[in-house]
């Protein structure tokens, strides 16, 4: 459940914004864009669901779009505020495993022995560092003296659609840890990535206008890991939206690899799908817990991309 007094809530069944809201126009542009996904997507849990938005940071520009049907996630998206105005829509994912879903950190969190295995997910929520906000102060009611749990920072941090991450620390620990904002994995990092200046794709971002799609398709998702002959190919060069969809179209297997902070994390992608928007740019389907579209744009921009070659 997400009950936070941060959270933003509306009901797409006919918004009902808070009156110290001061993001209305944030609101209203991701109400339309929930309704605009679930129709054309036709994905149903999102026709009545709600939505929360909280913000990701620090200094992203950026938000979290918790999409819920009975307080129970069937999605997200990932909003970011362009320099030069309008909101761009950074990704967006189909599902109960969410980017930043809390339960995973729990889970890695426990499995670290980094937190007592009774330490619940409304804790950690409790702990959420929001951007520009001081940390809530804890509810007794939350957190007891009992449990023995000492009190944690948690952050997210979406610097783009692959380098999204946990960062967790505590006043007991020398350094913080760090985890996959998806998998939950934990990342062998010393240093904060966002505090280093990224080497950004040259990539000229303009406001998402979502309105019909022109072309959808979702093959079986697969295990890059099963074939590693895409390894020794050379990665394909993509002059066009055509040099991608047209192998998917054949049903050929396509992975996309990227290469994370100072080359110590890769990380592979089976690419399962695309939804090619009409008026905005085409979102490629990756399969990493779950379903997600992130922008050809970025992948092409951060990443490579391989074709499985059939023999």
């Amino acid at each position: 459940m997400l009950d936070d007094p941060k959270l933003n809530g509306t009901r797409l069944g006919g918004p009902i914004y808070e009156e110290h809201d001061p993001q209305v126009k944030l609101q209203e542009t991701v109400a339309g864009w929930i309704r605009t996904i679930a129709e054309q997507h036709k994905l149903i849990p999102w026709q009545s669901a709600d939505f929360h938005i909280e913000p990701l940071g620090p200094g992203t520009h950026g938000w979290i779009v918790h999409v819920l049907e009975q307080q129970s996630p069937v999605g997200y998206l990932i909003v970011t505020a362009l320099e030069g105005g309008g909101y761009r829509l950074a990704e967006y994912g189909v599902g109960e495993q969410p980017i930043f879903h809390l339960e995973r950190l729990r889970e890695s969190l426990v499995q670290q022995k980094l937190i007592e295995p009774a330490t619940t997910v409304e804790e950690l929520a409790a702990w959420l560092s929001f951007p520009g906000q001081p940390q809530v102060p804890q509810d007794e009611n939350v957190l007891t003296e009992a449990q023995g749990q000492k009190k944690l920072k948690i952050e997210r941090h979406y610097l783009y659609p692959f380098a999204a991450y946990w960062k967790v620390h505590s006043e007991d620990w020398r350094q913080p840890v760090y985890f996959d904002a998806i998998t939950g994995e934990q990342y062998p990092l010393t240093k904060d990535p966002s505090s280093k200046p990224q080497i950004k794709a040259e990539i000229d971002y303009q406001p998402t206008k979502l309105s019909k799609l022109k072309d959808l398709m979702q093959l079986p998702k697969f295990d890059p890991y099963e074939d590693l002959g895409w390894i020794v190919e050379p990665p394909l060069r993509v002059r066009s939206i055509d040099d991608v969809i047209e192998p998917l179209r054949g049903k050929q297997r396509l992975t996309l690899t990227v290469e994370l902070y100072d080359e110590l994390v890769l990380l592979p992608y089976p690419i399962i799908g695309y939804a090619q928007w009409e008026q905005t740019e085409t979102y490629l389907l990756i399969y990493s817990e779950g379903l997600r579209y992130v922008p050809l744009i970025d992948a092409v921009g951060y990443g490579h991309i391989y074709l499985e070659q059939n023999e």
